[in-house]
């Protein structure tokens, strides 16, 4: 899976995101013993908007809320869609310990029958956490790792994640 968060923060204390995913899946072929097929395409498009407040106190805590939409914009017959719209809602703490470190623990839910399924959970129930080291004023490192919880999908696989980024 390769994805992208694109992020727009319209005020100190609203951001709007999307996270367009394209996946590509090997498996052994059906039909012809010994050969494999592959499938290639987008994920629906999980969308959302996040308020946040920061208070003035030592490590300069933060909360945030988040209020997401999953647009069905990936194929169905190949497992990539939900072929209908899901929504979520998610919460988050974050704090800086230090000048220019940062660490943020957050969990969310799906609030439909539709799981906000992606390449990166499987959409029940999930939680993470990350930290980061702002290098300059534009640029920072950070990695996290997420996990599903709850009630998660028989039929799908529980999702783990180890990130990085830059």
């Amino acid at each position: 899976a390769v994805g992208a968060v694109l992020r727009w923060v319209t005020t100190p204390w609203l951001a709007l995101s999307a996270t367009p995913t394209a996946v590509h899946v090997r498996q052994p072929s059906a039909t012809v013993v010994g050969s494999v097929e592959g499938t290639t395409g987008l994920v629906d498009l999980p969308m959302d908007a996040t308020l946040s407040h920061d208070f003035k106190a030592p490590w300069s805590p933060g909360v945030a809320l988040a209020l997401g939409v999953s647009l069905p914009v990936g194929d169905t017959a190949t497992g990539f869609g939900a072929g209908k719209m899901g929504y979520s809602t998610s919460v988050g703490l974050g704090f800086s310990p230090a000048e220019r470190l940062w660490v943020h623990l957050g969990a969310g839910k799906s609030l439909t029958d539709v799981a906000m399924q992606s390449a990166f959970s499987s959409g029940s129930g999930w939680g993470d956490a990350s930290a980061g080291v702002s290098l300059t004023e534009r640029f920072s490192v950070s990695g996290g790792c997420s996990t599903d919880f709850g009630g998660v999908d028989a039929t799908a696989c529980l999702h783990r994640f180890i990130a990085c980024a830059g």
